[in-house]
């Protein structure tokens, strides 16, 4: 598959950040639910996780349309312009980037992209693109976690999720467990990658060609190198849990 070069160059920023997100969102719905099914509620704007154990047992949150992807046309609809969004106010944060940017991606109310895939292959496709797609939201509002959903027919659904009380990204909690977050990430780029997360989680950062340095309030710190495709060839951790 073909990820529209627009949505990658974005995506690259805010793919760490979004894994890990995803990591805290589904430590949060383990504990809260066990096993659980979801349910999307377009019209409300709504998803809604219940434990399988216990009916009575949900975790609500408020669903931001981003994207739909669909197999047939092999094309991404943004949530800007889908007619079944009831509030475009988020998605329409991507559409402010591409403004910004000139990333003409962004702008069109509808992306194709490329794959030979069919089948169980396509759909694995599909749900790879979801989450590029979702790593570019990430990167354009600031916003985690997010959620992809089949719709029917091998197409998917990416929503930013609001309303849930989710522990923010921590370095001391989540930094043991970034290598293997990057390298399970979406992203073309590793330092991009990184220092995005240092952006949204409001880490210190500094970069120099040999490395980044990133640093929390409490002393934390990660060093990562880079050969020269910008590709993490070495990491070096000090961890501060917190408090209590």
């Amino acid at each position: 598959m073909i990820t529209p070069t627009g949505i990658q160059s974005v995506a690259d920023h805010g793919a760490l950040y979004a894994v890990l997100g995803q990591r805290v969102l589904s430590e949060y719905l383990e504990q809260q639910l066990g096993e659980f099914r979801f349910d999307v509620d377009l019209a409300e704007g709504t998803l809604r996780f219940t434990s399988t154990a216990d009916p009575n047992r949900t975790v609500v949150a408020r669903a931001h349309v981003i994207a739909s992807i669909a197999p047939g046309p092999r094309s991404i609809l943004w949530g800007w312009a889908h007619p079944q969004t009831p509030d475009t106010t988020v998605a329409a944060t991507l559409r402010s980037l591409g403004e910004r940017h000139g990333i003409g991606d962004l702008l069109s109310s509808e992306v194709a992209f490329t794959t030979a895939a069919h089948g169980d292959e396509l759909g694995d496709d599909i749900a790879q693109l979801a989450h590029t797609i979702a790593a570019a939201a990430v990167e354009a509002t600031g916003m985690t976690p997010y959620y992809s959903v089949p719709s029917g027919g091998g197409s998917r659904f990416v929503f930013l999720l609001e309303g849930i009380p989710l522990r923010p990204v921590d370095l001391a909690i989540d930094g043991a467990g970034i290598t293997s977050a990057l390298m399970g990430s979406v992203t073309t780029d590793q330092r991009a990658a990184l220092l995005g997360l240092a952006r949204h989680a409001g880490f210190g950062s500094t970069d120099a060609r040999e490395a980044v340095d990133i640093t929390d309030r409490r002393g934390s710190r990660l060093t990562c190198s880079f050969d020269e495709q910008n590709r993490l060839t070495g990491l070096t951790m000090h961890l501060v849990p917190p408090e209590g």
